[in-house]
């Protein structure tokens, strides 16, 4: 069993899964018949119910390995989606729409309503990976191959942040596995979490700033990596030039990006240097850049011509990145 769960983790580029849950069901029904396994309740004492019960617990056993894996891929197609959606358009949902939004993607592939006639845009990149599809799999595929009844219930489902580069998600499953020709039934509630990695996403405050006309994947730097103290011109000029992320107390969380939050985020704070010819004195720090508040005469601008042509941070960002000494100033607040 485990060697199908690590390929469904391994072939999470979404065109596999549906096929590994195929596999791994099959396989839960010929692993159980023909394990050695022989301790049973002393009832069981019919060999078809035996090979019966043996089977069904397999198949209930792999469920939340299954869902689990299955919310992770759910999780990352839908923040991809919300995404494409609102930076197509160059509008930032609030973050009640974000939240509802991301919930929904997650449960039913929709943004609108995942109750009756679901309703609201396609999350456009689920491609059938979210839960409702999954379990619909589950629902036919336990039917058929192991001639097994299975429901779903959806008791609650968060998404939140703990880490800079990635997401925790909890779901709340209820779900119940019968066989009515024997009269056997399982019932059971789980609390379901899985982390989901950010890394490979793209960047939503800068994507929907620019309604997609600059776009940066969120990648993790390896340089100065939370240390705070090692930052000095060298190693400012590379982590512009690489253009990755690094984490930062003073930077905004990932998830808070959606809807355009300039709050700092001790915990899941991150931020990069903007890559772009603009002659404004503003600082090119990410966050900043696109507040409306880092620029002259409100903050001290400094150049860095030696980093690159247009390149311009504020004085206390300057000085946080250990290069307050290596710019030209241009204007003081």
């Amino acid at each position: 069993m485990k060697t199908f769960m690590n390929a469904l983790k391994k072939f999470k580029g979404r065109k596999a899964i549906l096929m590994t849950i195929t596999a791994l069901l099959i396989s839960a029904l010929f692993f159980i018949i023909f394990s050695k396994e022989n301790v049973m309740p002393a009832f069981y004492t019919d060999q078809s119910i035996k090979t019966r019960v043996m089977s069904m617990d397999g198949y209930v056993r792999s469920i939340p390995l299954i869902i689990g894996d299955s919310l992770e891929i759910a999780t990352y197609d839908a923040l991809d989606s919300i995404y494409v959606e609102y930076s197509r358009r160059g509008i930032f949902p609030t973050q009640t729409e974000f939240e509802t939004n991301l919930t929904n993607c997650i449960t039913c592939g929709r943004m609108g309503s995942c109750v009756g006639a679901m309703s609201g845009a396609v999350c456009v990149l689920m491609n059938s990976t979210d839960l409702l599809s999954i379990e619909a799999r589950l629902v036919n595929l336990s039917s058929q191959h192991l001639n097994i009844n299975t429901t779903f219930s959806l008791y609650d489902l968060d998404v939140i942040q703990n880490y800079p580069y990635d997401v925790d998600v909890y779901a709340e499953i209820g779900y119940t596995v019968s066989d009515n020709s024997f009269g056997i039934k399982w019932t059971k509630r789980e609390n379901i979490t899985r982390i989901v990695s950010i890394i490979g996403l793209k960047d939503p405050l800068v994507g929907i700033n620019t309604a997609q006309g600059y776009e940066k994947v969120i990648f993790r730097s390896a340089i100065c990596e939370f240390n705070d103290t090692c930052w000095d011109y060298n190693r400012t000029k590379a982590f512009y030039n690489e253009q990755k992320f690094t984490y930062a107390i003073n930077g905004t969380s990932f998830l808070s990006r959606y809807w355009n939050s300039t709050s700092p985020s001790r915990c899941c704070g991150i931020e990069s240097f903007m890559n772009v010819t603009d002659y404004r004195n503003v600082s090119f720090l990410d966050h900043y850049y696109f507040s409306g508040e880092y620029s002259c005469p409100q903050k001290t601008i400094l150049s860095y011509s030696t980093i690159s042509t247009y390149f311009k941070l504020d004085s206390e960002t300057a000085g946080r990145y250990g290069i307050s000494d290596n710019g030209t100033l241009l204007c003081r607040s």
